[in-house]
């Protein structure tokens, strides 16, 4: 049986999906138990089932999203063994931010209960730093050039975001390619 497929799995998701929605409206620690099972139609029994608290929730929705888009590159491909700002990197992450706008509308809107800067000294550790290994940047230069290309590229990216992610995929993809070109 795909794990996918059972009801436990559904009920995760549909937790997932109705924080999401209800985070686009609040702040998380406006959120009660009593309004996340009134949206997903599931009883207070179930959610104490599976979670024992909010922040349960949260945590899952966060690592579902990480593992979602760590799915969405090629199975030989880690993002840490790709050069961030070529076309092959960028188009599977703009197409996953695009079909999950609305979680990144809200990474961008309320950045402290996503865990952004846990999330960005992540990427610098597991992806940014190796590239920075391998183009042999300078020490010193490391934290600026990391500073640099995420904030720089995460403007872009938010902005885009909060426009409706209308233009095309490519278009973005390109832009940020020509902006931010290494050179260590």
């Amino acid at each position: 049986m795909n794990p996918k497929n059972s009801k436990y799995f559904q009920t995760a998701e549909d937790f997932d999906q109705a924080l999401l929605a209800l985070l686009a409206k609040k702040d998380f620690e406006y959120i009660t138990v009593k309004e996340l099972c009134k949206k997903t139609g599931v009883n207070r029994s179930t959610f104490y089932l599976h979670y024992q608290n909010m922040n349960d929730v949260l945590d899952e929705t966060l690592s579902l999203l990480s593992h979602r888009f760590l799915s969405s590159f090629e199975k030989t491909d880690k993002p840490q063994e790709l050069v961030l700002t070529t076309q092959k990197y960028l188009i599977p992450y703009l197409n996953f931010v695009k079909e999950n706008k609305t979680a990144f509308q809200l990474f961008f809107d309320k950045p402290e209960v996503f865990h952004a800067v846990k999330k960005f000294n992540e990427m610098n550790r597991e992806i940014f730093l190796p590239i920075m290994e391998k183009v042999n940047a300078p020490e010193e230069r490391k934290p600026y050039l990391f500073e640099f290309y995420f904030k720089g590229v995460l403007s872009i990216i938010g902005l885009w975001v909060k426009k409706g992610c209308k233009e095309e995929i490519e278009i973005i993809s390109s832009l940020i390619e020509d902006l931010t070109k290494i050179n260590a």
